[in-house]
């Protein structure tokens, strides 16, 4: 436990050498009211679509990509119907959100969002469940590969954040194929963004 909190330390702040990306903080902050730590190293963009996106594929995208993507859901029937899901925000009214239903979301936003599709397969392990000032949350990982003709795999962490007007979806994944890469400590880093999420500001 000792070691794995001090390795835990040792990666989180490798990642924030660089600095917070206030500017893009601020954009986010000013679209969405919500909190939102990056790292300068992250490019950082609202698509067309609303969705956060967020990147790091240095030094270069064949030899590594940490990915991020951010889509917020509106609770109530204009959200529309979510795969597995009771309530239409990825939701069982009155809780927090459910497993399958992040799940679902994950496969469904990786088949549409991304410029390759990317096929989901579930980790046979117990899903995370925490709570972000207040906010009740869920977190599942996996696998994530490639659909297309090249070869890659890797494993991501999906989240659902229930806020009081609605629910945030986060997918992030990695692409780290040298076996001299730590995908462990990669891992932490995506989840300590993530972990800094806030509903309001």
């Amino acid at each position: 436990a000792l070691l794995d909190r001090q390795f835990r330390q040792y990666a989180t702040s490798r990642m924030w050498v660089s600095g917070v990306d206030t500017r893009f903080a601020e954009s986010v902050a000013e679209r969405y009211g919500i909190a939102l730590r990056v790292p300068q190293i992250y490019h950082g963009a609202i698509d067309d679509e609303g969705r956060i996106r967020l990147r790091n594929d240095r030094p270069s995208p064949a030899d590594r990509i940490r990915s991020i993507l951010v889509e917020r859901r509106a609770r109530g029937a204009a959200a529309g119907e979510a795969p597995h899901a009771a309530g239409a925000d990825g939701t069982d009214e009155p809780g927090a959100p459910v497993a399958d239903s992040v799940y679902a979301w994950r496969s469904e936003l990786a088949r549409t969002a991304y410029n390759v599709p990317q096929a989901t397969e579930a980790a046979d392990v117990e899903p995370r469940r925490l709570e972000l000032d207040g906010a009740p949350a869920i977190q599942v990982q996996g696998i994530w590969r490639d659909e297309g003709t090249y070869p890659a795999a890797g494993p991501f962490v999906a989240r659902a954040v229930r806020c009081p007007d609605a629910t945030w979806f986060f997918d992030a994944w990695l692409y780290a194929p040298h076996p001299e890469d730590s995908k462990y400590e990669f891992m932490l880093q995506l989840e300590e963004i993530l972990d800094s999420f806030r509903c309001d500001l």
